[in-house]
């Protein structure tokens, strides 16, 4: 399937011109989900999903009160980020805009997290429903990172395919959200110290 739709895409199974080809959104969407699926398999085949550690909110909230050495990587976009995010949260995306405001990898990722906290950094990783957190988690890892765990639900809770809950996160379990931090918890901090 995957297959056909790269030649389909490329113009030689239909002899078309991929220029000329207009699809309906509906079409580039599916297709566009469906390369997101592959993607992000290849981590999970890479560094199976059993490797990651997870931990539930509350968990998460204990670590961070418990010991002050665990970061917690809030990994959304900036803006997510600013609109309510775990008390003393470090923004890194791992996805992010590109200046088209199409949603790209964050190649600088691993490299940002690194030259902040080292590779022996304590790290909780967190996004908005746990997938994007996942693949920042095998990243780091990857990267032979030493202590990284995965805070399962994100902010707002893992749901089924139809937007129903199926799993509580970090704000609707009612743990504290705050949208104030410190100009070092920003993400345009942390990339300045990485040398932009």
């Amino acid at each position: 399937m995957l297959l056909l739709s790269q030649q389909a895409s490329q113009g030689t199974a239909t002899g078309l011109n991929p220029a000329r080809v207009v699809m309906p959104e509906s079409i580039v969407s599916w297709r566009y989900s469906a390369c997101r699926r592959v993607l992000c398999s290849l981590v999970y085949i890479r560094n199976p999903i059993m490797s990651i550690k997870r931990i539930s909110p509350e968990e998460a909230k204990d670590l961070l009160d418990s010991d002050e050495s665990h970061i917690y990587l809030d990994v959304r976009t900036v803006g997510e980020f600013e609109a309510g995010h775990v008390p003393g949260a470090k923004n890194i995306p791992v996805i992010d805009r590109d200046p088209y405001g199409r949603m790209q990898p964050n190649p600088r990722f691993v490299e940002v997290v690194e030259a902040n906290f080292g590779k022996d950094a304590k790290c909780i990783t967190g996004c908005q429903k746990g997938g994007r957190s996942m693949q920042a988690a095998a990243q780091l890892l990857n990267a032979g990172f030493s202590s990284v765990v995965d805070m399962r639900g994100g902010m707002g809770g893992e749901t089924d395919p139809m937007g129903r809950p199926t799993y509580p996160g970090w704000a609707a379990r009612g743990l504290p959200v705050t949208t104030e931090n410190s100009p070092e918890d920003e993400y345009g901090h942390l990339l300045d110290k990485a040398g932009s």
